[in-house]
């Protein structure tokens, strides 16, 4: 379980959280990123955090990385616009907006997805049309 609150640094083109989570490994750790939410969930020690931010995250980037050592969570993620903000959440939302902001992101990831898999199940028809 996580021991303390999470800590996070920026420079113009990225953002990297540590989050102290204890007595797991890696893969008992769900990670979702969408552009504009960041859900880490661990189960076995009832532990959610859920981060909205302020701008966007360039969640398809291959230059995003996680990492997990002695109990640290690390996730290195590369903004979409680069610009230093002014804090790691966006503020000043109502609940209902909160939840309408999540939901529309986690669909245009999920719409990402599909659109990704369609284009894989193209590709490998065209292979054998050739």
């Amino acid at each position: 379980m996580a021991s303390k609150p999470f800590d996070w640094s920026q420079d113009p083109t990225s953002i990297i959280l540590t989050i102290p989570i204890s007595g797991v490994s890696l893969k008992k750790i769900d990670i979702d990123v969408c552009d504009l939410v960041l859900k880490v969930n661990v189960s076995a020690n009832n532990y959610l955090k859920i981060f909205d931010f302020p701008h966007e995250i360039d969640y398809k980037n291959r230059e995003n990385k996680t990492s997990y050592n002695d109990g640290i969570l690390e996730l290195y993620l590369k903004k979409k616009e680069p610009m230093m903000w002014d804090s790691l959440t966006a503020q000043g939302l109502s609940k209902d907006d909160i939840r309408k902001r999540r939901e529309e992101s986690f669909k245009r990831r999920e719409e990402d997805v599909a659109q990704s898999i369609a284009q894989q199940s193209d590709l490998k028809i065209s292979k054998f049309c050739v």
